[in-house]
């Protein structure tokens, strides 16, 4: 299923991110190969070492210092202020990002770190240490290495980007540490998860936190050479609940379906009662198929389920294999 069904807006925005400059916080990838053309009794080196650079332009024109922020923002205009952590993550030859999105009681939905005693932060004129003083207090218990990238404005509400590096983020062996939520990786979302389905096991995304990333989808652009990388889509399947530790471990659902074939079968019904594992899938836009045959010469096929109405809910998607696929159970 194609991401641009969603947000018709998002193809407009990879062109524009095409010519950004790097960072000098950007990752670095190994390089397993170098490609050399032959050029007589010389070799001439055909990629440079940027190509292999993880670009994330959205956040490289990020504005550090609130005082540089648009003219029409004013410190008593603010309503609220909170923090949207992301990370980049990594699977086979894919890199996404995720973004830390915990529910929230009080507002009975998923919601970004929000800064509650409003008063405190914006009686005072807003600077650049008193936002560093705020995120050094409020942020710590979060695990891992905290980089402030910058700020942005969306409905009066004032957003502090923050990265997170954690190493030990998928490391099971830390799941009972304090900070159980972070450790949850179904916290943390994709963009598809966030504009598509609004929804994560039937736990709505608060509608503001919707509306600024609908606003600034492109946040989850990363490239690669000068090629935007797939943005994964999730899809949900149902397993029994005796699974739950191999999936756990192995993040996959590949055996563990009722059928007890190794055809992955999934499906996009966001709010299903029986759903009770989330994969996070890095597939391409694929015609619908009538016939499940055609499976053996691809590697997934999407197929429509003949017992109802042919609603987007209603489209199975059958997996060879699991190599592009991350399984979360809830």
């Amino acid at each position: 299923m194609n991401y641009n069904k969603y947000i018709d807006r998002i193809s407009t925005t990879t062109k524009s991110y095409i010519s950004s400059t790097v960072s000098d916080q950007s990752y670095i990838l190994p390089i397993d190969q170098t490609n050399h053309q032959h050029t007589g009794n010389t070799f001439q080196q055909t990629d440079s070492i940027l190509n292999d650079i993880i670009r994330h332009p959205f956040i490289d024109t990020l504005p550090m210092d609130i005082n540089s922020l648009p003219e029409s923002f004013c410190p008593s205009n603010i309503v609220k202020y909170r923090v949207v952590l992301y990370r980049i993550q990594h699977h086979n030859d894919n890199h996404y990002v995720e973004f830390y999105l915990p529910f929230d009681t009080s507002y009975n939905s998923r919601l970004t770190i929000e800064y509650r005693n409003t008063m405190e932060i914006t009686e005072k004129l807003l600077s650049n240490d008193t936002i560093i003083k705020y995120l050094k207090e409020h942020i710590r218990e979060i695990p891992g290495i905290k980089r402030l990238k910058g700020h942005l404005v969306h409905n009066n509400i004032l957003y502090s980007i923050v990265q997170v590096r954690d190493k030990n983020s998928t490391n099971n062996s830390i799941m009972n540490q304090s900070n159980t939520s972070y450790y949850n990786n179904n916290t943390w979302l994709t963009i598809w998860d966030i504009i598509a389905y609004k929804n994560v096991f039937r736990e709505k995304i608060d509608n503001s936190i919707v509306e600024l990333f609908i606003r600034h989808h492109n946040i989850a652009h990363l490239f690669i050479n000068k090629q935007i990388c797939l943005l994964p889509m999730t899809l949900y399947c149902n397993v029994p609940n005796k699974h739950e530790s191999f999936i756990n471990k192995n993040k996959s659902v590949q055996y563990c379906q009722r059928e007890n074939s190794p055809i992955i079968q999934l499906n996009c019904d966001y709010l299903c009662e029986s759903n009770n594992v989330r994969n996070v899938c890095f597939i391409l836009d694929s015609d619908i198929v009538s016939s499940k045959d055609t499976l053996q010469h691809q590697s997934y096929i999407i197929t429509n389920n003949p017992n109802h109405n042919h609603n987007h809910s209603d489209l199975t998607y059958l997996f060879k294999n699991d190599n592009n696929i991350i399984s979360y159970i809830k």
